[in-house]
């Protein structure tokens, strides 16, 4: 009778390949192809655990998320034309950079705050899934909060309104 030691056991054993994927790795391009972003692909959020703190970019966006974006967007409208009927009223807008644009004209201001609403809006959009490691959450909820306190700038504008121009 033969025994065979540990160390001949496991250098007669062939390890089983832990790969058995064919082709590239696809997890290692983090921005989808320009044609999901068009067409649509699969993925809605990032499984693995592993992923989650690197810069992915989903296919598809989750309902709530594009309906915020649409709602900043909205919002942010509203709020450059309740801005002209304060100014008109013999208000003054206080954030300097819109102040500037303002001067140059109400297209000029509307035209801009619109660009610049729906530039950082696509950004936090297309970003969602990234985690923010200074502010300690995730893209979304800045785009919540944002919706939130632009609501309340709506609402603040709607009251100066009924007690000054009304």
């Amino acid at each position: 009778m033969t025994t065979i030691s540990n160390s001949q056991q496991s250098a007669s054993i062939t390890p089983l390949p832990l790969e058995r994927r064919r082709g590239p790795d696809r997890r290692k391009h983090r921005i989808p192809p320009l044609r999901w972003l068009l067409f649509g692909g699969r993925r809605q959020s990032v499984r693995r655990e592993e992923d989650k703190g690197c810069l992915n970019i989903c296919d598809r966006y989750q309902p709530r998320v594009m309906i915020t974006g649409i709602a900043i967007v909205v919002l942010s409208i509203l709020d450059a034309v309740l801005t002209l009927i304060l100014i008109e009223n013999g208000a003054t807008e206080i954030n300097p950079v819109m102040a500037f644009f303002l001067r140059m004209g109400p297209g000029v201001f509307m035209v801009t705050k619109y660009g610049l609403t729906s530039f950082s809006v696509l950004v936090l959009v297309i970003f969602n899934n990234v985690f923010l490691r200074k502010l300690k959450i995730y893209a979304s909820t800045v785009l919540s909060c944002l919706a939130w306190v632009l609501s309340s700038v709506i609402v603040w504008e709607l009251l100066l309104i009924v007690r000054f121009v009304l």
